[in-house]
């Protein structure tokens, strides 16, 4: 999958993409739950600088198909903290997506809103609008 991408630590890079091959278990939650999960994994493998907010809460757009995911970042800070919110800093709106095969699967993140370039990477479709369920207040990037 990351053969014509940069080894970046555990992950990989190509442009402005992010990638990363992790243990399907890991995204085996739903609804919500899995919004957070995926946060977590791509702040966990990315590095330092995938996200610019700390603790806070994110409204999320998400559409789970079959081994195929697709969650868009609305906003990810909180108020006043000092890595996001009323002071200035913008709040992170990043685009994952995720493939599935077998017990293995392939991760792809960009710092960008809606980028439809992670699912191109995937070989997947980006969802239409009406697919995707809405998830707002859900544990974002940090403790």
């Amino acid at each position: 999958m990351f053969e014509d991408w940069t080894k970046q630590g555990s992950a990989y890079r190509n442009g402005n993409l992010y990638g990363v091959e992790i243990e399907a278990k890991r995204l085996s939650e739903t609804g919500g739950a899995l919004g957070t999960s995926v946060i977590y994994l791509a702040g966990e493998n990315f590095g330092d600088d995938f996200y610019t907010t700390w603790n806070g809460e994110a409204s999320v757009r998400l559409r789970v198909d079959g081994d195929v995911g697709v969650l868009a970042v609305m906003e990810m800070a909180r108020p006043g903290d000092d890595y996001g919110g009323d002071d200035g800093v913008e709040s992170d709106t990043p685009t994952l997506a995720w493939r599935i095969n077998g017990d293995r699967a392939w991760l792809i993140g960009s710092r960008s809103f809606m980028d439809a370039d992670v699912t191109e990477a995937l070989g997947i479709e980006w969802p239409k609008r009406e697919e995707f369920e809405r998830f707002a207040g859900i544990q974002g990037w940090g403790e």
